[in-house]
């Protein structure tokens, strides 16, 4: 027999957004400047970043499933989805302050560290969001309020993609002072304090 579930309130569909809203400070940032940074700031050409992307893209292809399958096999205390996202919001945001930073060293070896950062930052993307897409199966039984739910999380990806392609270009210029690869970086450090408390409290 189902469990029946406490009735959901504003509360929770509000917090239950924030989790989107939260990964959007990292990932529309990700998706919409990152091209820039590493053909401008970081100095790959753009048929490395083309390869990197590429490369990333098809681990994600295999990742993902990976990911879905090693949750259904998860029972925990807290749940198969919960202690995921635990885990994953704060690599999300190391992994995201460290694709926008320009390291100290070049040739190859500079090239090796965007594999590691950027294919480990969607890593840690599909260890947060896969299980935290999951969460209004187990948080209501009600269709009426998973659909809410889900409309929640979609308006959290709508503000949180409004609100950076407003903010970021005008925080990097104002924040790094002329000096682009400090204004990404910095810029990628106040992104991640503003998401990770977001995505903490987004945990039902």
């Amino acid at each position: 027999m189902q469990q029946k579930l406490k009735p959901l309130g504003f509360k929770e569909y509000f917090v239950y957004g924030l989790g989107n809203f939260a990964s959007q400070l990292s990932w529309t940032m990700v998706g919409t400047y990152l091209s820039v940074f590493y053909t401008d700031v970081f100095g790959l050409t753009p048929m490395a970043v083309s390869l990197l992307m590429l490369v990333a893209k098809v681990w994600d292809g295999v990742n993902d499933p990976m990911m879905g399958t090693l949750m259904e096999r998860t029972h925990t205390k807290w749940g198969r989805f919960r202690p995921y996202i635990f885990l994953g919001a704060p690599l999300l945001v190391l992994f995201t302050v460290l694709t926008f930073t320009v390291p100290n060293f070049g040739g190859n070896a500079k090239l090796i560290y965007a594999y590691i950062t950027y294919i480990g930052l969607g890593m840690a993307y599909t260890v947060t969001n896969v299980p935290y897409l999951a969460l209004p199966a187990v948080m209501s039984n009600d269709p009426k309020e998973t659909n809410r739910l889900m409309s929640a999380q979609m308006m959290g990806i709508t503000i949180g993609q409004i609100l950076l392609n407003l903010t970021v270009l005008p925080l990097i210029k104002f924040i790094g002072k002329g000096n682009e690869a400090a204004g990404y970086h910095s810029t990628a450090i106040l992104l991640a304090a503003i998401s990770r408390p977001c995505a903490k409290s987004a945990l039902p």
